[in-house]
């Protein structure tokens, strides 16, 4: 799901891709924005990740308060 929001929000940005590392409680995105529109893009793709992530697991709420409750040391 994440790649697949990935992917979308790439399509709708213009975004282009070259690296990516999806970790258990974070990622790395390497990413070439041909337009001026990061804080928009990843505003989007971070909040309907989110959106889908909690519908999927039955969640509600931020992804990283989450987080921290289930690592307290981060």
């Amino acid at each position: 799901m994440f790649l697949s929001t990935l992917e979308e929000a790439c399509q709708q940005t213009g975004w282009r891709v070259h690296a990516y590392v999806l970790m258990s409680n974070h990622y790395h995105v390497l990413l070439e924005t041909p337009e001026a529109n990061l804080v928009a893009g990843m505003k989007w793709f971070q909040g309907t990740y989110t959106q889908r992530f909690n519908a999927m697991f039955r969640c509600r709420g931020h992804l990283i308060k989450r987080r921290n409750r289930l690592w307290p040391g981060y």
